[in-house]
């Protein structure tokens, strides 16, 4: 986990040719979460872990194109994780994310399967948007403040 000087949140991320880093003023957002992946299909074994049977459904039904989908979800669940846990400090299992993805809008939804409170306010949704750049998938999801 970063450590950010007091008054900022970020979220780093890297992966083979590529690395990423967001920040922000506190004052601005609560939290943010960043992912970049290599655009290339998820093992088998992974896709077990990861992908739930409503996401496969939802991406099965995609046009194929450029984009690997469940390389997406698994990236937009990291994204969700560097967003929760700073602000809940406790950890969010793959299983407990459902990501719904708009191909169109290059959007994701986050649907938790538990709500918490916190100081600053409940969560259990979260928004996020997703690109490709290349020959990697970048996913990121922003808490505002207020």
């Amino acid at each position: 986990e970063p450590i950010w000087q007091s008054g900022v949140v970020g979220s780093i991320s890297h992966c083979p040719g590529y690395c990423v880093a967001a920040v922000a003023r506190s004052g601005d957002a609560l939290s943010i979460g960043i992912d970049c992946e290599l655009n290339a299909p998820l093992p088998f074994d992974v896709v077990k872990m990861v992908i739930l049977p409503q996401e496969q459904s939802q991406i099965d039904g995609f046009d194929a194109g450029p984009i690997h989908w469940d390389r997406l979800v698994f990236s937009a669940k990291e994204s969700v994780y560097k967003c929760w846990y700073p602000l809940m400090r406790d950890w969010l299992g793959f299983e407990e994310a459902m990501i719904v993805i708009d191909p169109d809008k290059f959007r994701f939804e986050v649907k938790l399967a538990r709500s918490c409170q916190a100081p600053f306010g409940r969560f259990d949704r979260f928004a996020g948007r997703f690109i490709q750049c290349g020959e990697h998938l970048i996913t990121a999801i922003v808490v505002p403040n207020g």
